[in-house]
């Protein structure tokens, strides 16, 4: 299984991503499963444990042993199975509506609705077919883009508490992470940029990374001039930067 964010390898067991540590959407169904085989097997294994009290020759432990073994291979065997045949038909109902998701994707991004073609991507589970990889770069950025244009709409909206003077830092910090995802598109997805970063969808992404300086110039307090620069600037510069402005508002 690869990192939808990153390209790295996951396991199933794998919350979060030990590359890039963003939450590991692939696998959530398994965990869900896991975690409730798990609530099963100890309530097994306590009701194998109070019949074993009775006994008190070496011949229970062991037989105890022995169907708790079972159990725990039965089980990890049923989770992946289920993981398996649940990714599977999943697949085969996107591969089924392929020509309706590509042409909704398609509308989106010639409406340059960047936070719906990623919800969309998303609430249609599109991750689980290789068919949509091709929108990944566009959808993370199109996440990132709209992380940072409501975190930039809260004082507007009278949730101003993300701005003052306690919570600015952290605040900015986030907006910043975010920035990285839509400017250094190129830098994060160099391991396979003929993929992920088509003519077409460099096209979208430019028009998105147009758009979020025009967010920072109305929202964010940076000058026409300031928002063009941003990008060249490292992290640590456009934290200062983005603080400092923000402090001004």
């Amino acid at each position: 299984m690869k990192c939808p964010y990153c390209g790295s390898n996951l396991g199933l067991e794998d919350e979060y991503c030990p590359y890039c540590g963003k939450r590991n959407l692939l696998a959530e169904k398994h965990q869900k499963e896991m975690k409730r085989y798990q609530q099963e097997f100890s309530k097994t294994k306590r009701a194998v444990y109070e019949k074993s009290s009775r006994f008190a020759s070496l011949t229970v432990p062991l037989i105890i042993l022995f169907v708790l073994f079972i159990l725990n291979i039965g089980g990890i065997i049923f989770a992946a199975s289920g993981w398996n045949i649940g990714t599977s038909v999943m697949k085969k109902q996107i591969s089924a509506d392929k020509e309706t998701h590509q042409k909704n994707l398609e509308q989106y991004a010639a409406e340059g609705d960047f936070y719906g073609l990623s919800g969309y991507y998303n609430a249609n589970s599109l991750y689980f077919s290789d068919e949509f990889d091709e929108y990944m770069a566009v959808v993370y950025a199109g996440e990132a883009y709209y992380a940072v244009y409501n975190l930039l709409m809260n004082p507007l909206m009278g949730d101003a508490y993300a701005f003052d003077e306690e919570n600015l830092s952290s605040t900015v910090r986030t907006i910043t992470n975010n920035l990285d995802e839509i400017f250094n598109i190129e830098q994060n997805y160099s391991y396979n940029k003929e993929k992920y970063l088509a003519e077409d969808k460099m096209e979208l992404i430019e028009a998105m990374q147009e758009q979020i300086k025009a967010i920072l110039v109305t929202y964010g307090g940076l000058s026409r001039e300031e928002a063009d620069e941003l990008p060249n600037l490292s992290a640590t510069r456009q934290q200062e930067l983005l603080e400092r402005r923000l402090a001004e508002k």
